[in-house]
This record gives C-alpha cells, structure tokens and sequence, in this order.
C-alpha cells in the first residue's frame, strides 16, 4: 500500500501531459518599463470600476423611481377617486386612537385600542369646517 500513491501521482500525472520530475518554480522577471507604460491597465481598471459605480446608481434610482409611480397607480394616487378617506386622527391614550372616517359621504367614528376595532357612531349631515 506504501506504493500506491506515489505510483497513483506518476501515472496521473503522465496521463495528463505533466512531467512527474518537480521543478522549481520561476520567478518573474523585473521590467524595467516606465511607470507610466504600467498604469495603463490601473486606469482602465478604474475607470471600468467607476462606470459600473455610475451605472449601478443609476439603475437604483430607476427602479425607485419606477416603483413610485406604479404603487400610486397602484394603490389610488392619480387619476383615482377615493371611496374611504380619515378625516381626522385623534389620540386618547398612547393605545387608543380614535378616528373620524369619511365613506362614500358617510361619516363614521371608529376607535382602535389594542384589542379591537370598534365602530361607536355614523354621522350624517356633519358638514367639514
């Protein structure tokens, strides 16, 4: 069993073009070139990077701004009558609110409390001020 890898490593090894004889790795060579001739591909690499920055944001403000208009389509902005509308908001305690709800002409006093949610009173013939 002592063989077996060794043996395994060479045949791999040449089965796959390699030469099984180790060799020391070669370090690169210097180049004595300008540094101006080396900053060439830096500054390509930035300016790459900065493009992708600008269109990123770009593509965020978009989104946010597309987003915007189809939820007010959406969720009754423009071009929608409303039907249910809060008149006023009212807080009687920092758990219970109270609220002056207008539906379709209809007044209607709603309070909130942490457990429930109860009508108290229709109004009608209340003009607002």
């Amino acid at each position: 069993m002592r063989w077996f890898l060794p043996v395994f490593l060479v045949v791999t090894s040449l089965l796959l073009g390699n030469d099984p004889s180790p060799v020391p790795p070669q370090l690169p060579e210097m180049t004595t070139e300008a540094p101006s001739a080396m900053t060439g591909s830096y500054e390509s690499a930035f300016i790459k990077m900065i493009l992708a920055l600008v269109g990123l944001i770009l593509l965020f403000v978009i989104s946010i701004w597309m987003l915007r208009r189809i939820g007010k389509f959406r969720f009754g902005g423009r071009g929608h009558s409303q039907v249910i509308r809060v008149v006023e908001r009212c807080s009687i305690s920092p758990k219970t609110v109270l609220f002056l709800v207008e539906i379709e002409n209809k007044k209607v006093l709603i309070a909130e409390s942490q457990l429930e949610v109860r009508r108290l009173e229709t109004l009608e013939g209340i003009t607002e001020e």
